[in-house]
């Protein structure tokens, strides 16, 4: 046999074959993600974000806009029948609209809002209430009842586009004459153009793109330029679904579709309908993605998270319309990991006056907004982390070899524990803890803030800080197993544990000619 180097796990999750997946593929990857620095690490915990709304019905939708002009911040919440803005000096909700509408017409599914911001202004549909408006300033909502009653906006040039009435789903609203300044986004039925036959289904989201607009139906991607002259079916295979599944990554848009999860990127210096290709980025967690029935699909929803470069998508695979499974992409490494979250129907950034980023959630069990990747528990609960590497068969899959040893590195927290267990022939040979007898604290560390991006530090109680310093670990462990295939699964369950996995050693002797190999897995 010869050497089988492995340099690193930053292809991710592959959920595949377990004994047909490349090398730096990894079989189970849960509640750990790449960082900035693409090492694999636990993640951060989810913490309740200050007081609940008190309408003692789930968050449906929420909604953040900062106006640079006044330095006026808003977030809003849409809660039961009333939508709210928070409060940062108090903490607290208030509502600033009552008797709006609860549920759809099947009295199950709760109504979702879409949000767009023109001319300091935010506008703002669910399909069922009326198109309406609301000034930040005087805390003002006004209702436009002679409006569509559209479920997607979007702004482009200077204009609100809305689409997905339900007494017209393929018909593009847009605010005002074409090239004319609006003074603001109350008439959005000024212009109209439909978008595609009934065959290519309803439009299911809508999406600004350089100089146009993307309609996403059912079984195709329209391109819209400003000024409306066509709506164009772009040279992608299938549609898309649900607005909130549809995230931005600088020219690139990632959305939901009948290939799972696609990345429509822009040509730079091309207009038109070729103006846009698609690439499919999912294969290797088809079986999360097929989990999802077609039902489902407009339940699906997204953020990205920029200074950790990862992309959360959250989905419904047990068919009550709530978001509970969620994958994490990197842009970094391209790959996928596994997150367990909370239920939730939203996500979306919060910037406080303190210019510290929050990454909300809207529970979809409570009044209580949620916010993710902060601290170092889960409300108190310990976060059950794992990962699983490939089963290795270090060169031949048909002979034996007798593994040895085994060395683990890198970085972990103190106080709580890893377990490591050895699978051969998928059956545990051997299982050890990483305690903080492996870890130098004489040595460098690297100290690992709370949120996503640094800031001065704050105390939480008596003993917990906002930060927590990572040693370098290592342990060697033997083995003396024979088998054709080991792999090498890694967990913890712990209130504050971090911990990363970059590398791990392998000692084998083969069999048949008694010299050692070593294997470099990550």
């Amino acid at each position: 046999m010869a050497k089988i180097p492995v340099k690193d796990f930053t292809w991710g999750l592959n959920l595949q074959n377990p004994s047909n997946i490349n090398d730096n593929e990894l079989v189970t990857v849960k509640n750990m993600s790449f960082n900035s620095d693409l090492r694999l690490q636990s993640r951060r915990w989810v913490a309740t974000f200050w007081n609940p709304i008190w309408s003692g019905a789930p968050i449906t939708s929420h909604f953040f806009y900062y106006d640079e002009t006044n330095d006026e911040r808003t977030l809003l919440a849409a809660s039961g029948t009333n939508m709210y803005r928070y409060d940062e000096g108090t903490g607290n909700w208030a509502s600033i609209q009552s008797w709006l509408t609860e549920f759809e017409a099947d009295w199950v599914t709760r109504t979702k809002w879409s949000f767009a911001v023109l001319r300091e202004k935010i506008y703002m549909c669910n399909g069922v209430d009326s198109y309406a408006e609301f000034n930040p300033v005087t805390s003002t909502y006004t209702a436009l009842p002679l409006q569509p009653k559209p479920r997607y906006i979007a702004y482009l040039a200077d204009a609100i586009y809305a689409t997905g009435a339900d007494a017209a789903p393929s018909t593009l609203y847009v605010t005002n004459a074409l090239g004319a300044t609006a003074a603001d986004g109350r008439t959005i039925d000024a212009n109209q153009l439909f978008i595609g036959g009934w065959e290519s289904g309803w439009v299911n989201a809508l999406e600004e793109i350089q100089e146009a607009v993307l309609a996403y139906k059912d079984k195709k991607v329209y391109y819209i330029p400003w000024d409306l002259s066509s709506a164009q079916p772009i040279d992608a295979e299938n549609g898309g679904y649900w607005n909130r599944a549809v995230q931005r990554v600088w020219n690139s848009l990632i959305h939901f579709n009948d290939r799972w999860f696609t990345e429509l990127k822009a040509k730079t210096g091309t207009v038109g309908a070729t103006a846009v290709q698609d690439k499919p980025l999912s294969d290797k967690i088809r079986k999360f993605t097929s989990l999802v029935k077609p039902k489902q699909y407009n339940s699906t929803i997204g953020t990205y998270i920029l200074p950790l470069t990862n992309y959360y998508w959250s989905f419904d695979t047990s068919g009550d319309d709530i978001a509970d499974t969620t994958v994490v992409y990197s842009s970094l490494t391209g790959s996928w990991t596994q997150h367990i979250l909370p239920g939730h129907y939203d996500m979306w950034e919060y910037v406080d006056n303190d210019w510290v980023s929050h990454y909300l959630l809207s529970s979809a069990t409570s009044d209580q907004m949620l916010e993710m990747e902060v601290w170092f528990d889960d409300l108190g609960v310990a976060i059950e982390c794992e990962l699983e590497t490939k089963p290795f068969d270090l060169g031949d899959p048909n002979d034996l070899k007798t593994a040895y040893q085994i060395d683990i590195t890198w970085l972990k927290s103190e106080w709580d524990d890893i377990t490591v267990e050895l699978v051969a022939e998928w059956e545990i040979v051997g299982g050890w803890l990483i305690t903080d007898d492996y870890i130098n604290i004489n040595s460098s560390f690297k100290t690992l803030w709370t949120r996503a991006t640094w800031q001065e530090s704050i105390w939480w109680g008596a003993i917990w800080p906002d930060s927590i310093d990572l040693y370098k670990y290592f342990i060697r462990l033997p083995i003396y197993n024979m088998s054709q295939n080991i792999s090498i699964r890694m967990k913890s369950s712990s209130r504050s544990l971090i911990w990363t996995f970059d590398r791990a050693t392998i000692y084998i002797d083969a069999e048949s000619d008694d010299l050692i190999y070593q294997a470099n897995l990550g």
